[in-house]
C-alpha cells in the first residue's frame, strides 16, 4: 500500500519503463559517495543527480523502502522515494535547505514550548537546539534514529493515506514525549548535548 499511491501518481507505464532503462544504464555508484554498490545505490545516485538531493539522506530512506514486500523494482523504488520526499521531506530537495531547516527547527521549538514547556526549557538550559535532532528527522521523514524500520514504513503508509505536510514535525514532538521521563532524569547537563 505504501508504494501503490506513489506509483499511481508517479508516472505512466511508458515513463516508468523509460526510467527503468535509465536506471539499468546507470553506472555503479561512486565509492566516494559511501552509499554502497548495490542496485539501490544506483537508484540513489540517479535520484540525487536528477533532483540534487543528498546521497546519505536518500540512501537512508531507500534502506527503509527496501523492507517492502515484495521488493519494489528499481524504478518503483525511485518513484516511491520521490513521492515520500516531495510530500514529507521536501527540504531535502532544496538547494538552500539550511534556511528552511532553521525555520522548521524554530517552529519545532515553538511547538515544543507550547506543548511541553518543561522539556523545551530543559533542552534550552542544556544548550541543545532543535537542529541537533530535528534536522535528521526532517530530512529523512523520521527514517533516522528509529530503532524499528518497519515502524517507519507503517508511519509513511499512514502519512500517504491521509497525512499532512507538518506530520514530521508533530511526530518529532511525539518522539520527544516518549523519552520525556529520561530527559527529565538527565536534567540540563552538558552531556545531554552529546
Amino acid at each position: 500500500a505504501l508504494c501503490a499511491e506513489a506509483l499511481q501518481e508517479g508516472c505512466s507505464e511508458p515513463a516508468r519503463h523509460q526510467l527503468a532503462k535509465a536506471l539499468a544504464a546507470e553506472e555503479p555508484a561512486d565509492q566516494a559517495l559511501n552509499i554502497g554498490t548495490d542496485e539501490a545505490a544506483q537508484v540513489v545516485a540517479h535520484f540525487c543527480r536528477h533532483h540534487g538531493a543528498d546521497t546519505r539522506t536518500s540512501r537512508t530512506m531507500i534502506d527503509v523502502l527496501l523492507l517492502l514486500q515484495p521488493p519494489p523494482s528499481p524504478a518503483d523504488l525511485w518513484l516511491c522515494l520521490a513521492a515520500l520526499i516531495r510530500r514529507f521531506a521536501p527540504v531535502a530537495l532544496l538547494s538552500g535547505a539550511g534556511h528552511a531547516l532553521v525555520a522548521l527547527c524554530r517552529l519545532f521549538e515553538s511547538l515544543l514550548l507550547f506543548h511541553d514547556p518543561e522539556i523545551a526549557l530543559l533542552l534550552k538550559r542544556a544548550g541543545v537546539g532543535a537542529e541537533m535532532f530535528c534536522v535528521p528527522w526532517l530530512c529523512t521523514a523520521h527514517a533516522t534514529g528509529m530503532a524499528d524500520l518497519l515502524t517507519v514504513l507503517h508511519v509513511w503508509d499512514r502519512w500517504l493515506d491521509g497525512g499532512e505536510p507538518l506530520d514530521p514535525v508533530f511526530l518529532g514532538l511525539a518522539r520527544l514525549n516518549l523519552c520525556r521521563d529520561e530527559l527529565l532524569l538527565c536534567g540540563p547537563v552538558p552531556e545531554l548535548a552529546q
